[in-house]
């Protein structure tokens, strides 16, 4: 996978199935609507696939990051980044060391808030958002329809580092607004679906800079 990457291109897999307990990189490159290529680098609207050291992120766009990295054995790591939200827009930065990997994907969810706010999306899909956000003071986040769906009416559960309560969509959008005064983990699912185990130390981040 690395060697084609290392090329400007993307591996495909086509002999049989995948025989991993996790997704490997190959199986999150795609789709992907090339706009960039380069050695180790691919980067297209859906999604960025690299295996260089930098600050990425979408300049058109201040959708929040949801990043896989895969350590030099092709495994998937732990969360050794952040992602930060200010003014200029939303980066992610990646440091790599030699042949470890990451893809970075767009979510529906953006933040505003009048101060730096350090975050890390832990896992976005059709069960719902959960995420670590670390600064101080007032923000707002707005998660719109996509892995997970987001109907007009309908109820979600927020869950703000164990406190709990609904919120109901208007439109697309579910909006929450926030008072940070540190880390928060936050969790946002469907009301019918079961409770989320909530994050464990090892994954704290730093507050907003």
């Amino acid at each position: 996978m690395l060697e084609n990457l290392r090329w400007g291109e993307l591996f495909m897999y086509y002999g049989g199935h995948f025989d991993y307990p996790w997704k490997p990189l190959a199986a999150r490159q795609y789709p992907m609507t090339f706009e960039e290529i380069r050695s180790g680098l691919v980067r297209g609207p859906e999604r960025i696939v690299t295996m260089n050291s930098g600050i990425y992120g979408w300049s058109s766009s201040r959708q929040l990051h949801l990043v896989y990295k895969y350590d030099s054995r092709g495994v998937a790591s732990t969360h050794d980044y952040i992602t930060t939200v200010d003014d200029r827009g939303v980066r992610t930065e990646l440091k790599f060391v030699e042949n470890e990997s990451a893809v970075i994907e767009p979510v529906p969810a953006q933040l505003e808030s009048d101060q730096a706010i350090n975050t890390r999306i832990i896992r976005y899909d059709a069960d719902g958002l959960h995420m670590l956000l670390n600064a101080r003071g007032k923000a707002i986040l707005q998660l719109h329809d996509g892995a997970m769906q987001v109907s007009n009416n309908q109820t979600y559960q927020v869950t703000l580092s164990g406190a709990k309560k609904t919120v109901v969509a208007k439109g697309e959008t579910i909006t929450i607004s926030l008072n940070l005064s540190g880390e928060v983990d936050l969790l946002i699912k469907p009301t019918d679906l079961p409770p989320v185990k909530s994050t464990s130390a090892c994954e704290r981040i730093q507050p907003g800079l």
